[in-house]
């Protein structure tokens, strides 16, 4: 029988964030909660959040349609509102397929990461493979509505 996968908290994220790059808990939680309070607001201004190879968030204006109250079978209009829509981005997609390809023959749900992981040049601790660095290499972040920022 194949497990449920279980959700992951802002908690978790921080945590994996912190062990990766090896910054306080304090400093991590402000910096994802800034990002998600910028792209809450680019996308309540109407703007369109466009993050290479994750994803696009837009909001879209979803109809007025007619519904029907499944208990009292009454017919309801429901008015045109506008919803967040998100479009997996070509990487992501190709992990996600990968993390399900390896769930599903191993049969046990195991964590998809690891495959990725020796992808990207670091072990399942956040260390680099690559040598001894004392210093973490800077990386290239693209943030709507802003020039490339260098993050350490």
């Amino acid at each position: 029988m194949q497990q449920q996968p279980s959700n992951v908290t802002k908690k978790e994220l921080v945590d994996q964030v912190m062990q990766r790059t090896g910054y306080k808990r304090p400093v991590v939680r402000h910096i994802v909660q800034d990002l998600l309070d910028t792209l809450v607001d680019e996308l309540a201004a109407g703007r369109r959040v466009e993050l290479r190879d994750f994803g696009v968030f837009e909001v879209k204006l979803r109809a007025a349609r007619q519904a029907q109250n499944p208990k009292t079978l009454q017919k309801v209009e429901v008015p045109p509102k506008q919803c967040v829509k998100f479009k997996p981005g070509r990487l992501m997609k190709a992990r996600v397929e990968d993390g399900q390809l390896a769930a599903s023959q191993s049969g046990a749900g195991d964590d998809a990461r690891s495959a990725s992981d020796d992808q990207s040049g670091r072990d399942p601790q956040g260390s680099s493979k690559a040598g001894d660095e004392s210093e973490l290499s800077p990386t290239v972040v693209n943030l709507p509505g802003a020039a490339r920022s260098r993050v350490r």
